[in-house]
């Protein structure tokens, strides 16, 4: 298959670049909110973690 038009091969290229582009930081920004979450939940399960042992502490 031979493009006679160069400028369509260009336009499928960039197409095809701008797709990967979209796609990648689409991913990475889910990697970070869902990064974000985890560490959100990780923070409050420790302080939750914290408050039981210190009402066990006090409990005799």
């Amino acid at each position: 298959m031979s493009v006679n038009n160069p400028t369509q091969a260009i336009k499928k290229m960039f197409l095809l670049f701008l797709g990967i582009a979209i796609v990648g930081s689409s991913v990475v920004f889910s990697c970070a909110v869902l990064g974000e979450v985890y560490s959100q939940l990780i923070a409050s399960s420790i302080s939750y973690y914290k408050a039981i042992m210190k009402q066990q502490a006090i409990a005799p």
